[in-house]
This record gives C-alpha cells, sequence and structure tokens, in this order.
C-alpha cells in the first residue's frame, strides 16, 4: 500500500504511515516513513536522500541501494539487505565508519552511505545483513569485517554530525519524536482492533521458532496461540522471550544456564548437532560482548538456513484451514 501522510514534526518533517500488514515500499520522495507492525520492505533511491525510514515492531527489511537513513523503532529481527554488495566485495571497497555519541553510526564508501540512528538500543538494532547473492550474516559480523578493513569507527559529537542551520539539538528531537510517534501510530491501529493476517511463511517461520526453542514439533493448539500473538501485534523477538521465559525451556536448558551452555545447548536443540568450532566462538563472543541478546539469538538459530533447511518438509506440511493452521 502507498504511505499515508499522517502528520508533521516540529521540524516540519512529514511523517507517512504504513498498515499493520507487510507492505513493501519504494520510498521516492523526503520525509519520514513508519513501516509500523508488518513485516515491511522499506527501499529508496537517489531522489529520496533526504527520507528516513522508520521499522516498527515487525520483522523489517531496509533495502540499501544510495544513501539511506534509518530509525527502527519497534524492535523485531531486522535486516539490512544490500541489492549489490556480496561478502567478497568488502575488501574492495574504501569504507568509512562514523560513531556519533556512542549511539549512532555511519557506514559510508566512496558513493553511498548509511545511518542507522540508536544502532545499539535494544527498540533500534539491527540483527541481520543480507547481501545481493542472498548470503546472510549478523549485523555484528557485518561491522567486524568493516572494522578489520576501515579501522574503529571515527569519534563524532552530534554536534560535528549536524549541518547549518540543523543544530544538534534538532536532531535529537527529530529521534525523538520518529519513536513517540511510532508508538502512537501503532496504538491507534491495535486500539481499532486492525490486525495483521499469518502468511504460510509467517506461520512456518514461528512453528520454526517454536520447534528450535522446544527441540519438537509444535502441537496445533500452542502454535495456533502463538500465531494469534503475532496477529496481535507481538513481534518474534517477544515472542522468543516469552519462550526463554518457560518452564519448558528452563527444563530443557537449565535454570540459570552460562552464556557458554546456552550456545552449546542451542546448536543440538535448534539444530540437532554439536557446535562448529568457528560458530560456536563467534556466538559466545557476539553474546558476551552485548553483540546479541539470547532472544536474537535464539532468532538467528532459528530463522537460519540451516535450520529452514533441517525444518522444510515438516513446515511444508502446514495449511490453513477453518482459521486455523494444521500439519496435513
Amino acid at each position: 500500500m502507498a504511505y499515508v501522510k499522517r502528520g508533521t514534526s516540529t521540524a516540519g518533517i512529514d511523517f507517512f504511515a504504513g498498515s499493520a500488514g507487510a507492505d513493501t515500499e519504494n520510498i521516492t520522495g523526503t520525509g519520514a516513513y513508519f513501516g509500523l507492525q508488518g513485516d515491511d520492505v522499506m527501499s529508496t533511491n537517489w531522489q529520496a536522500s533526504g527520507a528516513v525510514m522508520v521499522g516498527g515492531s515487525g520483522n523489517d527489511t531496509y533495502v540499501i541501494n544510495g544513501d539511506t537513513t534509518i530509525m527502527d523503532a519497534g524492535g523485531g529481527s531486522d535486516t539490512l539487505a544490500f541489492e549489490y554488495l556480496n561478502r567478497q566485495d568488502i575488501p574492495l571497497i574504501n569504507w568509512t565508519l562514523v560513531n556519533i555519541d556512542n549511539q549512532h553510526l555511519i557506514v559510508a564508501d566512496d558513493y553511498d552511505g548509511v545511518v542507522l540512528f540508536n544502532y545499539q538500543s535494544e527498540h533500534s538494532r539491527i540483527e541481520n545483513v543480507r547481501f545481493a547473492n542472498g548470503e546472510t550474516i549478523s549485523f555484528q559480523q557485518m561491522l567486524n569485517m568493516l572494522i578489520e578493513e576501515a579501522g574503529s569507527p571515527l569519534p563524532y559529537s552530534m554536534t560535528q554530525f549536524a549541518i547549518p542551520p540543523t543544530t544538534a539539538d534538532d536532531i535529537n528531537n527529530m529521534l525523538s519524536e520518529l519513536y513517540t510517534f511510532n508508538q502512537q501510530y501503532e496504538a491507534e491501529i491495535t486500539a481499532s482492533g486492525i490486525q495483521r493476517q499469518a502468511s504460510l511463511s509467517d506461520a512456518q517461520m514461528i512453528g520454526r521458532l517454536y520447534q528450535a526453542a522446544f527441540n519438537r514439533v509444535p502441537d496445533e493448539g500452542g502454535l495456533n496461540n502463538w500465531i494469534d500473538m503475532w496477529e496481535k501485534g507481538w513481534t518474534t523477538e517477544k515472542i522468543a522471550s516469552a519462550f526463554i521465559a518457560s518452564e519448558e525451556f528452563s527444563l530443557r536448558y537449565g535454570a540459570d544456564t552460562s552464556d557458554a551452555d546456552y550456545v552449546q545447548a542451542l546448536y543440538v536443540n535448534a539444530l540437532g548437532r554439536e557446535p562448529d568450532q568457528a560458530g560456536y566462538n563467534a556466538w559466545l563472543y557476539n553474546l558476551q560482548n552485548g553483540g546479541v541478546s539470547r532472544e536474537t539469538m535464539l532468532l538467528g538459530f532459528s530463522d537460519s538456513a540451516e535450520n529452514v533447511s533441517r525444518t522444510e518438509q515438516t513446515f511444508a506440511q502446514l495449511t490453513e484451514a477453518n482459521d486455523q493452521w494444521l500439519f496435513l
């Protein structure tokens, strides 16, 4: 659907909002564009270099094909998707990294730049990076690779980043408004009773998460309960958090398991195998150094290409009948 103008910021920036469903939008204008609850795909081009993409509580994808500004405001498991870049291209490019007030990140090459506002906060964190060939890695892995090429990010203050007559206060106020407006718009949709409708791929995604958490195929009643929660606006990260807090999860993983034991148990329960040393070390490093949360790690294992392939036959049997998802 086309985004609809919903308001204007105190600085005169127009706010446009999508629907509660999964919207796909190629943004060609300026302003701030709010994806809201659905699993949205948002992209810009050279005509929209002044636009800000604001993801909501869904699992959003931001397509990178030019100068891009992103502030994810709703959590979820979100992805930067590069249209033209592959992993092997990274050493061939002249990269610049800038860290603004230890809160915001700029990633730039000789032609384009990506601005990630509040990139380390829980509600604005980007979890995944997908290359043009479909390969997907964690955002922390991507950042580590860029640091190897470009060195540590250059430290800037918001005052240095702001281009007059815009001030640092103007930008900080805008970021606050973006987050507040996103919460307001999503609350309005929830209050109106509008819900998103799970597709087969959505049901399979939730089913995989269930199986990764508990090492068993979900019973139909439990699966439908969590699909219902997702349709009411729960993010997969929130569902993962509920799984981790459950008694069944504690019995399987241990009540106070260490980070090392948690990573080991995820490989066994989610992927059905012992960890390879390189993968184990990478996940443990990111978990212990704040790169990922336990919820994000569970989602990463659940949505990995290995787990999708491993569970493909199981969840290919899912069929919707009389508003229920059944294994037929």
